[in-house]
């Protein structure tokens, strides 16, 4: 197991050796865009619920590296990306909070939990905050970040039955994504299932401000 928090960087040496003949780099390409189309459908259709389409370039930009990673990391491609999409990569095996500067300048909230983690905090039906998030696991309740990132953690999130449902697919695994444009007017809340890319969070690589809470417990 690789330790929490490495970076492991795109490369385009990539031993195929163990890789059935019958998989072809077509083959794994095509299940990419077939991920990307589902994904992008359950993105628009999460932000069409919240009246926050606009952002819907701003979400595709910052998960697309994930999907390529997780179908790459499938066929035993952990490093390989597309040269279209360079990004970087890293392990949250315990879970934790990472927040970040990315394309359009958006800011970036992803908080990824492991399924205790998403049983104990995520309650449906009810609200809750990221910050309420880090503080029962972490202890810590004061905002580790200020500015905009202060007021994505310490906004309260109502799921939807939906994207609970999400969560419970997953056994659990989930991960919250919440992006914010540069003024902090337009803000949008996405869940996805975690557990088919966990322990890896993947990012674009011309981020910026990159600060991880990890979690341990």
């Amino acid at each position: 197991t690789l330790p929490a928090g490495i970076i492991v960087f795109a490369s385009s040496t990539i031993d195929k050796t163990h890789i059935s003949s019958t998989i072809t780099d077509g083959d794994i390409q095509q299940e990419i865009e077939n991920e990307k189309a589902r994904i992008y459908q359950d993105i628009y259709q999460q932000l069409e619920a919240q009246n926050a389409t606009g952002l819907m370039d701003e979400f595709v930009a910052e998960l697309t590296p994930d999907i390529e990673q997780h179908i790459n990391s499938k066929y035993g491609l952990l490093v390989a990306q597309p040269a279209s999409s360079n990004s970087l990569t890293y392990v949250l095996d315990g879970g934790g909070v990472m927040k970040y500067v990315s394309t359009f300048d958006t800011h970036v909230v992803r908080t990824c939990l492991l399924p205790h983690q998403s049983a104990k905090y995520i309650i449906p039906g009810e609200i809750f905050s990221i910050l309420e998030i880090i503080a029962g696991i972490s202890g810590a309740t004061q905002s580790p970040w200020g500015g905009i990132f202060a007021v994505l953690i310490n906004m309260y999130i109502s799921l939807s039955v939906s994207q609970n449902n999400t969560i419970e697919a997953n056994d659990g695994y989930a991960q919250i994504v919440t992006i914010s444009t540069p003024s902090g007017s337009e803000k949008g809340t996405i869940v996805l299932g975690w557990k088919d890319s966990f322990p890896f969070v993947s990012i674009p690589d011309d981020s910026e401000q990159i600060s991880i809470k990890y979690f341990y417990n």
